[in-house]
């Protein structure tokens, strides 16, 4: 039943991004801010004592460790990485992921909350907010550059 909640918040959350997607300046990959915040959500659960840990951990661990890996698939598409370079960059991604998970899974603290937010607020600036701003030229170039990144996003 756990499983069922979990993923019915990652439903709810990527719908309300999808629809917030509407309004704000930057869009933000859906399906990625649904799952980064419901670990997140889920975490805190844990640690406000509202969340069983034994139940809610293997799911925290495994969303944070698919969060390692679609940043990896993500950063690839954001930053036009091929080859060698992309390789490297997903198994980076991945492998911290895989450690972020471990961690959380095992030694879950408020320090380490927060550190998983610096790493998200970073991940999420750095994919979604700071290639837009480099964008230069009139406002339909850069409509058209999103929507096409929008195209590869999930």
């Amino acid at each position: 039943m756990e499983l069922i909640f979990s993923l019915i918040f990652v439903l709810f959350f990527a719908w309300l991004i999808e629809k917030a997607n509407g309004v704000i300046k930057y869009k933000i990959c859906s399906v990625c801010a649904g799952v980064s915040m419901t670990w997140m959500l889920i975490a805190l659960g844990i640690l406000t004592g509202y969340l069983n840990p034994e139940t809610y951990k293997l799911i925290l661990a495994t969303m944070i460790g698919g969060t390692g890996v679609g940043a990896g698939y993500q950063g690839e598409k954001t930053f036009g990485l091929t080859g060698a370079k992309s390789l490297r960059f997903k198994l980076f991604s991945s492998l911290s992921g895989f450690a972020l998970a471990y961690l959380n899974f095992h030694f879950i603290s408020w320090i380490l909350l927060a550190a998983d937010a610096v790493v998200l607020v970073t991940i999420g600036y750095l994919y979604f907010v700071f290639p837009y701003r480099k964008i230069s030229g009139a406002g339909e170039d850069k409509k058209k550059y999103i929507e096409e990144k929008l195209k590869d996003c999930c």
